[in-house]
């Protein structure tokens, strides 16, 4: 049984990148935390954003609050 019962899960400052923030989101999901976050801080963690970020976000259905401030995100490089 899924028991993650995480409602606010803040890595700001650690400067982690696109790497580290995915499999800590992947492992909330498969501990059965997304249903139960409301607000991510992911503020300055030196993000870019990639696909994969996105998935794993997208498994958030009830996230209230999401903080991506001072990373390094430019969607535009990302269209091609």
């Amino acid at each position: 049984k899924k028991t993650c019962r995480i409602v606010h899960l803040s890595l700001a400052g650690n400067k982690l990148g696109d790497y580290v923030v995915r499999k800590v989101l992947n492992a909330v999901q498969i501990g059965g935390g997304c249903d139960n976050l409301l607000k991510l801080d992911l503020r300055e963690n030196t993000l870019t954003f990639t696909f994969g970020m996105i998935e794993s976000l997208s498994h958030m259905k009830n996230l209230k609050v999401l903080d991506l401030s001072y990373n390094a995100i430019n969607l535009e490089s990302k269209r091609s």
